[in-house]
């Protein structure tokens, strides 16, 4: 990989966008990666690893949980492995391995339909109520009513995405943290991408306080409903670094192949890198956002090209890539250090104008 840095004024405005926002707190720190193709060409991180004033500096390629950037990197990652090695077909009904689902409306739901959240699944309910019992958890969604007909509607949801992370244990009969680290992450070399890491690695971001569990939390993950499922539930608990998300998303950019190993199929990847949902819905991948150009927001900016993929994370993290142009830039804050809700307005106006700052200068 190549190394390539812009001006000093480039930096400097990048350092004042940052910085600002840390000032305004958006998020005590971000970690900040931009690449084409095999070379990156910006990365930095500005701030502290958490809200107090004495933390310590942030570094690159610190350890981040991820939150929703999961879905994507580990859980449609795994469908997609499991359909190329022949153990699930997508069209199939989820009921085939959820039996729990069958004489229900969610009978035919489709594993596809999971994938690109047109299940009818609403999208979140409090699972880990009252006591973070796995089994209630699982009983509730189980029951939780379907808010439309399977394919007719369009609704993110997190639940759908726990049930895909359950379909992954049952027909592997491993752990979705298990799968996803033997079969895609060791084979591209992948160790700062990983469920549930050791709180006493020195990389660690901090995440937030929890008042719920009483700790702060330091490696185990930030979301409720994933925490109840022993910390992946499909729709969070992955922890990583830029420096391995951007790994893996070279491999996507080169039809599923990084360093002589194949990881998915070629039509694999063009399920994750095009749009899989009929014209009158939303547009999703098997797993990412796509910007098509309708969209009044986006946070990757008005400069990153229609057809990109993209995926945030309530923590404060976010990929965006083009598979046309081989740009990637990831963003890696731990927002909710600072407050749950109260900054996401900010980074909503954050993102896209650090996006359209990157751009301006490498496009």
């Amino acid at each position: 990989m190549t190394h390539r840095y812009s001006d000093p004024e480039f930096e400097q405005s990048i350092a004042t966008l940052a910085k600002n926002a840390i000032k305004d707190e958006v998020f005590p720190g971000i970690e900040i990666l931009c690449a084409r193709g095999d070379g990156i060409l910006f990365h930095r991180a500005y701030g502290r690893m958490d809200r107090h004033l004495d933390s310590q500096a942030l570094q690159t390629d610190s350890l981040f949980d991820l939150a929703s950037l999961t879905k994507p990197l580990a859980t449609a990652a795994a469908i997609l492995h499991l359909s190329d090695n022949g153990l699930v077909e997508l069209e199939t009904p989820a009921s085939l391995f959820i039996r729990e689902f069958e004489a229900t409306e969610k009978a035919n739901i489709s594993i596809s339909q999971l994938l690109t959240h047109t299940a009818g699944f609403p999208d979140w309910t409090a699972l880990y109520e009252p006591d973070f019992d796995r089994d209630s958890a699982w009983e509730k969604i189980i029951h939780v009513p379907l808010v439309y007909n399977p394919g007719s509607g369009f609704i993110y949801s997190c639940l759908g995405y726990i049930v895909l992370g359950e379909i992954v244990r049952r027909i592997s009969q491993m752990t979705l943290a298990d799968y996803c680290q033997t079969r895609i992450y060791k084979p591209l070399g992948l160790d700062n991408l990983l469920f549930n890491p050791d709180p006493e690695r020195i990389n660690i971001v901090p995440t937030a306080d929890c008042p719920l569990r009483k700790k702060r939390l330091r490696g185990q993950v930030h979301d409720e409903n994933a925490f109840t499922f022993d910390g992946e539930g499909g729709n969070a608990g992955l922890f990583g670094t830029a420096s391995a998300i951007y790994t893996y998303c070279r491999m996507l950019l080169s039809s599923g192949k990084l360093n002589d190993k194949q990881i998915f199929s070629v039509a694999a990847v063009e399920g994750f890198l095009n749009n899989q949902n009929p014209s009158w819905l939303a547009p999703r991948t098997f797993g990412w956002d796509v910007n098509d150009g309708s969209e009044t927001y986006m946070s990757c900016g008005n400069l990153m090209p229609t057809g990109s993929i993209g995926h945030l994370g309530f923590t404060g993290t976010s990929i965006w890539m083009d598979p046309v142009s081989q740009f990637v830039i990831i963003l890696l804050s731990n927002r909710v250090n600072l407050t749950r809700d109260k900054n996401i307005p900010l980074i909503r106006i954050f993102r896209p104008k650090m996006h359209t700052l990157l751009l301006s200068t490498y496009l």
